[in-house]
C-alpha cells in the first residue's frame, strides 16, 4: 500500500483517538449516565463506541491501515439498554485504577471513559492484553461493550485476546492496617474503594509502658488480602 494509504490509517486513527478525548469532559448539562470505549490498534484499526442513559449510542471504526470507515448511530432496544442499565448500577468505577498493566502488549491502547453524575461517580481507566488485574464489575462492563459492538458492526476491532484473558488473574481483597504502642493493637480494615471496614483496639500484655513517641509512629501494612478471580 502506498504512503497515501498509511498516512490516511494515522488520520483515522488519530480522529478516533480525539473523539473519545472530546468526550472525557461532556457537557455539565448532559444528564445520566455515559461512557466512552475507545481501543487503539494504530496500523491495525481502531473503535470508538459511545452510549447514554437513554440508550442512544455511535460507533466508529477504522480497519486495518485505513481501508475501511464505518460509522453507525441508533439506539438500544429496551432489553439491551436495561442489562447495560444493570451493569452501570453495580459498577463501582471509585475502585478502578488509572492504569492497569499485564503482559507486555504493543497491540492496542484500550481506554474507558465512565460517568454516573447521580451518584457523583466517574473514572477514566486504560488497559492492556487481557484484561489483566480488572475487577469483575468491569470486565463485565467491557465483554458487554465489545458484544454490542460486535451486533452493530460485526468483525469491528476491540480489546479481546482469548488467549490471556482465559488466564487468572488476582485482583486485591482488601487491606490490613496494624498498629502497635501504649499497650495496645490497633487494626484497621480497608475495602478495595478505600472505605474504612472495621477498626479494632486490643490490649496487649507485653506492652504496658507508656507509649513513646517511636512507638507512635509504627505502622506496618499487613500483607494484602487477594482473592483469585477468574475471567
Amino acid at each position: 500500500m502506498g504512503n497515501s494509504g498509511w498516512l490516511l490509517a494515522i488520520v483515522l486513527t488519530l480522529r478516533l483517538v480525539s473523539s473519545a478525548a472530546v468526550a472525557q469532559t461532556p457537557p455539565a448539562s448532559e444528564p445520566g449516565w455515559h461512557f466512552t470505549y475507545n481501543v487503539n490498534k494504530f496500523i491495525g484499526g481502531g473503535t470508538a463506541f459511545k452510549l447514554d442513559q437513554d440508550g442512544n449510542y455511535y460507533v466508529e471504526t477504522v480497519g486495518v491501515l485505513g481501508r475501511q470507515h464505518g460509522e453507525l448511530s441508533g439506539r438500544l432496544s429496551a432489553d439491551e439498554l436495561a442489562a447495560f442499565s444493570r451493569l452501570v448500577a453495580t459498577a463501582r468505577p471509585e475502585a478502578w485504577s488509572k492504569q492497569y498493566y499485564g503482559p507486555t502488549c504493543l497491540d492496542f491502547v484500550a481506554v474507558l471513559n465512565f460517568a454516573r453524575p447521580a451518584t457523583g461517580s466517574s473514572a477514566i481507566t486504560h488497559w492492556g492484553c487481557g484484561l489483566p488485574g480488572l475487577p469483575q464489575d468491569l470486565r463485565d462492563l467491557i465483554h458487554a461493550i465489545r458484544g454490542q459492538i460486535e451486533r452493530a458492526i460485526p468483525e469491528t476491532a476491540t480489546d479481546e485476546f482469548p488467549t490471556l484473558e482465559r488466564e487468572t488473574v488476582e485482583t486485591h481483597s482488601g487491606w490490613t492496617i496494624a498498629q502497635e504502642g501504649g499497650g495496645f493493637r490497633r487494626t484497621i480494615r480497608i475495602a478495595p474503594d478505600g472505605a474504612v471496614v472495621s477498626r479494632s483496639r486490643v490490649g496487649t500484655a507485653s506492652c504496658r509502658r507508656p507509649a513513646s513517641r517511636a512507638d507512635r509512629s509504627i505502622a506496618t501494612v499487613a500483607a494484602s488480602e487477594r482473592s483469585a478471580s477468574m475471567p
